[in-house]
């Protein structure tokens, strides 16, 4: 259970996008404020974010990466859309990076 018209926060944007609607920049942000710990609290961040980096699609961003790196991910599609939000932790310091197409 994902989406239904009767659960939607917003109904008329929910008829024309479906399950939602983000920026790339939105997506930064969040990874961003969950990498500081921002989000809810300290220890529901570290819970997400272990569930981020547990994801293991390697077709997306980590296809680009040295192998070994740590990612936390987040990947979406619907139809033909593809996106990836991640947070690389690089051994100059951690960045995100988001794809939206």
């Amino acid at each position: 259970y994902v989406f239904t018209p009767e659960s939607s926060i917003a109904p008329e944007e929910s008829k024309r996008w479906g399950l939602g609607k983000t920026t790339a920049r939105e997506s930064a942000q969040l990874l961003i404020k969950l990498h500081r710990r921002e989000l809810v609290n300290p220890a529901a961040c570290e819970a997400m974010l272990e569930h981020l980096f547990a994801c293991d699609d390697t077709k997306r961003l980590g296809a680009q990466l040295p192998a070994g790196t740590k990612i936390a991910l987040k990947t979406g599609s619907v139809s033909a859309a593809r996106t990836v939000a991640g947070l690389v932790e690089s051994p100059s310091g951690p960045f995100v990076v988001t794809v939206l197409t």
